[in-house]
């Protein structure tokens, strides 16, 4: 124990003095998040691009908003038939890249989703019923 070395804090704050203390310290911790979030939220609002807005297109009675991307985003509708392993079958669309996919339902929101189907897709391709787009 030669080298050990005791060190005693003469530094003591009465309750009242460390309240106030705590509460300097959280509202400077709380002003710091505050700016950190200020911070984040306008160099993310700079990086994002800006959006055009989608043209409409009208057929009869018909309007048909197309897409702001750069592809119009329609799917062509095939003869194929897809069943999964409950037995359910869905009519395959391939998308404007070439891919394959049917439409989905969610269960719990009934959001309206592409299962895409890359098997499928590269069956397809191979048997040149399908560009290969991308």
């Amino acid at each position: 124990m030669c080298c050990s070395v005791y060190v005693q804090h003469t530094f003591s704050l009465t309750n009242h003095q460390y309240i106030k203390y705590m509460k300097k310290s959280s509202r400077i911790i709380a002003l710091l998040v505050v700016m950190l979030w200020f911070i984040t939220l306008s160099v993310s609002s700079q990086s994002t691009t800006t959006t055009t807005k989608p043209t409409i297109e009208r057929q009869g009675n018909v309007f048909i908003q197309k897409s702001s991307r750069g592809s119009n985003g329609q799917a062509i509708k095939t003869n194929y038939i897809y069943q999964d392993t409950k037995g359910n079958q869905d009519t395959i669309y391939i998308s404007s890249t070439g891919k394959c996919f049917v439409f989905k339902v969610a269960k719990k929101t009934g959001y309206i989703y592409r299962k895409y189907l890359p098997e499928i897709t590269e069956q397809l391709q191979k048997e040149g019923k399908i560009d290969e787009k991308r």
